[in-house]
């Protein structure tokens, strides 16, 4: 089997890589790992890669439908699954309920009487944070949203001009987050509260609080309807399965009045 990973950078896709190699191995398949590298190698080249290599199924984590007519041509090859992402809905997928992720770690801030917070991230999963905010009927005002290109430096100046009292962030500006709160001399979480989503072992190892991924159930779905696809069940339409992400608590976020 092939996987098409979208980034070698991101902790969150090797954990995913490590338990699905585990998965696979069990009912004796290899994985061929490609990545997507920006000026070097794009979703088409990947998937060439796949086909030349006459893999049984591919597992790809596609951001749009730019490459269509390839894909359809190549069900008659192999068989596809999307991952965390289903623009093709032809194709099945497992996918994530992203924004009730950011819903649920948004409702804990809250709960905690943060009403001051910084959520550094996408605009993928950012509807739930808006939705959490409203409900509590929280003042926009007081909320400031930033992507994750954000550099260091540049988050040390919106942190000392806005004082939040608590950031949100998403997995790939988890370590910038950290990093300016440490080059500010800010204290976690008595000056300063961390949410993260996504639990990567760095995470884990300096306690903070955060939205996390059955790993073990992802892959286990993930894989049984590889398998299923692969002994012949095409009479079924595409399957959309939604997992539902969780909260795991630790020391980052301080109860304020």
């Amino acid at each position: 089997m092939a996987i098409i990973v979208p980034s070698i950078e991101n902790h969150f896709y090797i954990d995913v890589l490590q338990y699905l190699e585990i998965k696979l191995h069990q009912y004796g398949y290899r994985l061929l790992v490609t990545f997507v590298q920006e000026g070097i190698t794009t979703e088409r080249d990947c998937l060439e890669v796949a086909a030349s290599a006459q893999a049984d199924a591919l597992i790809f984590f596609p951001e749009d439908c730019q490459n269509l007519s390839y894909i359809e041509k190549s069900l008659n090859q192999f068989s596809i699954i999307q991952l965390f992402q289903s623009p093709y809905m032809q194709i099945d997928s497992i996918t994530i309920d992203d924004a009730g992720g950011t819903e649920i770690g948004t409702n804990y801030l809250l709960d905690k009487g943060h009403r001051r917070i910084l959520y550094v991230g996408d605009n993928q999963r950012i509807s739930g944070l808006w939705k959490a905010i409203d409900s509590a009927n929280v003042v926009h005002d007081s909320i400031r949203t930033l992507t994750s290109s954000v550099t260091v430096n540049e988050l040390c100046d919106i942190i000392q001009d806005f004082h939040p009292t608590a950031v949100f962030s998403i997995a790939t500006a988890s370590e910038t987050v950290w990093l300016a709160i440490r080059q500010l001399g800010l204290s976690i979480p008595d000056d300063i509260s961390i949410i993260t989503y996504d639990n990567s072992k760095w995470v884990s190892l300096v306690g903070l609080t955060a939205i996390a991924h059955d790993l073990e159930k992802i892959t286990s779905l993930l894989v049984a309807q590889l398998l299923l696809r692969l002994k012949g069940d095409t009479s079924t339409p595409p399957q959309h399965i939604v997992i539902s992400p969780f909260l795991i608590e630790r020391s980052s976020v301080l109860k304020i009045n």
